[in-house]
């Protein structure tokens, strides 16, 4: 079984957050700053708030400083400020916190720093933090190798319907890594991140449907679900869809077809899609094999244009 490579769920906050449930006074006067997008008017305001202990100010203050946004830019002060906000248990300044030492975004790279805080915010229920710090028990990036406390943090996540978590978890089921194995159970989360468009998940339900491990064998259904992972440009799903067309199964058998995806494979540095590749050529007309290739350039072109207007 070729299991997807454990992802990272980058735990970067989009926006900044009002301060405060208050419609009128200083908490107001920020809100209404902050939705304008007067930093500069926001920034002192929020100071005064921050001073005063409010976590709210306190993250939005740090983000200011962090993004020298009606401030000058100054790493140390937002890391200040984020930490006061975290040590009041403001999980969003953990999880930032674990965000900027785990990729030394304006600090030094410290995993293990990034454990503490990612640790922090997952207990806090962050879902992103609960992600990476799976991730991290998983690779043993800044906490001894775990993977039975990857599951814990991968499941805390994939029940809240993270597609990332759901992916992870599977595999660790689908192989009896640091859980008991369960490919049925493992199927069902790759359905659940597959649906969600996790190119990764709909590989491995194809490759299950395939081989009908804990699901009903069908190759139709499994072309399906290599057809949306290579759609999305996942290698192993453009090999395994080739083989479908080279072999017939669950789509017309269509050798051009085949040897289009095992190219886009290829292109990749798929090693098995370009034996395939050869292996289809070798039945293959020159023109034929000139006309695989133009289907390939076009795919190839399409999806880059679509990308770009993305």
């Amino acid at each position: 079984m070729n299991n997807p490579d454990i992802r990272l769920l980058v735990a970067l906050i989009l926006g900044l957050c009002v301060p405060g449930a208050a419609s009128a006074g200083p908490a107001g006067d920020v809100n209404a700053a902050l939705q304008r997008g007067d930093y500069a008017a926001a920034a002192p305001m929020l100071h005064e708030l921050s001073q005063q202990g409010m976590p709210e100010a306190q993250h939005n203050l740090a983000r200011l400083y962090r993004e020298g946004r009606g401030v000058p830019q100054d790493y140390e002060a937002a890391v200040d400020w984020y930490g006061r906000a975290a040590a009041q248990g403001f999980v969003l300044s953990q999880a930032t916190l674990g965000f900027m030492y785990f990729y030394g975004d304006g600090v030094r790279r410290d995993y293990g720093e990034a454990a503490r805080w990612y640790t922090s915010a997952a207990g806090n229920g962050d879902v992103p933090a609960q992600v990476n710090l799976g991730w991290m028990y998983a690779t043993g990036n800044g906490v001894p190798q775990d993977h039975a406390a990857a599951a814990k943090w991968y499941r805390s996540a994939a029940d809240q319907g993270n597609a990332v978590a759901q992916t992870n978890l599977a595999n660790l089921l689908a192989t009896g890594t640091g859980v008991g194995k369960n490919l049925a159970e493992a199927a069902a989360l790759y359905r659940l991140a597959a649906e969600q468009g996790s190119a990764g998940a709909q590989r491995m339900l194809g490759n299950f449907h395939a081989t009908g491990q804990a699901v009903t064998q069908d190759h139709a259904e499994a072309a399906k679900w290599y057809a949306r992972a290579a759609q999305q440009g996942d290698a192993e799903a453009e090999n395994n869809l080739g083989v479908l067309y080279l072999n017939g199964d669950g789509v017309p058998e269509d050798r051009l077809e085949a040897h289009k995806w095992f190219n886009l494979a290829a292109a990749q540095g798929h090693e098995t899609a370009m034996k395939n590749r050869d292996l289809a050529a070798g039945s293959m007309t020159p023109a034929e094999i000139a006309e695989a290739q133009r289907r390939a350039r076009e795919w190839h072109s399409r999806e880059a244009s679509n990308a770009a207007t993305d």
